[in-house]
Order: structure tokens, then C-alpha cells, then sequence
């Protein structure tokens, strides 16, 4: 059963438990599955030698101060840098293997900031990935880049996919699909960043029969808020504060 069918309501470690750990490395990861989290949502982009790590910056300037884009070089040399708080940046494989069959949402990392699109074979990595690892009841694979999650979904219909989006990029979806609702359910999950929906859209939405999960969402009032409403979840930096909050 995928776990995602679970009844509870979902808190979900954005990039792990970055509160505690640098974000997106194997100890933030750990350390949220550790305090009860549900899932963790993490960044996934190829080196240039096509492997999958995991990373949410094209470049390495915020985190290692390096002007460097993360794939224009190797894994080799991916891998021996240390960014903030002596963390490491790690292969997706490796966290994979290291979480023990935890829930994950894989974000594919193909769309830059200027909205242009990458085309690569990332989404073919991380479904051999999933297969290899017999991870489809425990990933939801997402991006805001609603053309690598159908390549997803046309390598394994199985693989439940979510569509990241801000106002930015539900503006531009909808230039492209005047019918918002039709654009919508081609996917399994809804992540909207918190507060893109009014009340009376989020409960149309739901109505309707979509799964949606808000971003980031660091307030327990406002979770408690989606919770009333329907939504299945919530993305949060705050993992153990939510958990504590929401599970009292």
C-alpha cells in the first residue's frame, strides 16, 4: 500500500530537518525520520557524469561559496566538497539506501530560475532507482517541470507524481491550459506553495478530488488550517516543532 493511502495527516521534513543539519544531506534526512517525520522531500539534479544528487541550487555559491554550477562537474569532484556545517553533498542512491525504505518526494530539479526547461534522462535515473529499490509505495517523484513528471509517468504508470507550483508558474501553466481544473488532475498530487490558493479554490480542489500538500508551511495554526480543510499534508522546515504541535 502506498503510503500516501495512510489516513493520518502527513508532516513532511522540507530538505530533512534543516533546523538541525545543513538541508538535503544524509544527516538532515536521518535526523527527521529519527523524530517521527512521515516523509522528507528532497532536491535531485545529475552531475555531468549523469549521476543523481541530491542538491537545491544550480550552483554551489550558498551553501560551499564555490562559482560553480553542480552539473558542469563530475561526481568525483561533487563529492569531495564540503558545504555548511561540514555536511556533504550526497548521491540519491545512497540516501536511498541508507533511510531503510523511508517515504520520500523526489523533486526533479529540471526547470531554472528563468523558467527555461532542462531536458535530460534524470527522471529515467531516479525511476531505475525506484525500481531497483522496489520504492514505489514509499515515493511520490515531483517537479515543477510538468514535462519530466509525464516522462515519469511514461517509463512507470505506477509512480504517483506531484506537480510543484508557486503563482509564477501557475500563471504560466495556465497560459498553456485555460482549463485549470483539466491541467490539474493530470497528476497525482498538488503542492502548491502555501497561500497561491484562496480557501474557496483549496476546497474546489479537494472537492474535486485532488491530493494537495502546501509548501512551506511552518505555522501549526496554519497547518491545523489545511488539515480542516482537507489537504493531506504539509511541506515544513519546522519538523519536530509541527509534529509536536500537530500530534499533541
Amino acid at each position: 500500500m502506498h503510503f500516501l493511502s495512510d489516513s493520518k495527516f502527513l508532516i513532511i521534513g522540507h530538505r530533512g530537518l534543516p533546523t538541525k543539519y545543513t538541508e538535503n544531506t544524509l544527516k538532515s534526512f536521518m535526523a527527521a525520520r529519527d523524530a517521527g517525520l512521515d516523509a522528507v522531500e528532497l532536491d535531485v539534479q545529475l552531475t555531468s557524469d549523469r549521476v543523481p544528487v541530491i542538491f537545491h541550487d544550480f550552483d554551489l555559491r550558498r551553501l560551499s561559496g564555490m562559482n560553480k554550477e553542480l552539473s558542469d562537474m563530475t561526481w568525483e569532484e561533487v563529492s569531495g566538497i564540503r558545504i555548511t556545517g561540514d555536511g556533504r553533498i550526497p548521491t540519491l542512491e545512497n540516501v536511498i539506501k541508507s533511510m531503510d525504505s523511508f517515504n520520500f518526494f523526489i523533486e526533479l530539479k529540471t526547470v531554472r530560475e528563468d523558467g527555461s526547461m532542462i531536458r535530460n534522462d534524470l527522471p529515467d535515473k531516479v525511476v531505475n532507482l525506484i525500481h531497483e529499490y522496489s520504492l514505489r509505495d514509499n515515493v511520490v517523484v515531483i517537479s515543477f517541470n510538468p514535462y519530466s513528471l509525464k516522462e515519469v509517468k511514461k517509463l512507470d504508470q505506477n509512480i504517483r507524481i506531484g506537480i510543484d507550483y508557486d503563482r509564477g508558474t501557475l500563471s504560466a501553466f495556465f497560459q498553456q491550459n485555460t482549463e485549470k481544473n483539466h491541467f490539474l488532475r493530470d497528476f497525482d498530487v498538488l503542492l502548491p506553495e502555501c497561500g497561491v490558493h484562496t480557501d474557496q479554490e483549496l476546497n474546489a480542489l479537494i472537492k474535486d478530488g485532488s491530493t494537495v500538500i502546501p509548501w512551506t508551511v511552518n505555522d501549526p495554526e496554519h497547518a491545523r488550517h489545511f488539515k480542516r480543510s482537507g489537504c493531506l499534508g504539509v511541506i515544513t522546515n519546522e519538523g519536530e516543532y509541527m509534529l509536536r504541535e500537530m500530534r499533541m
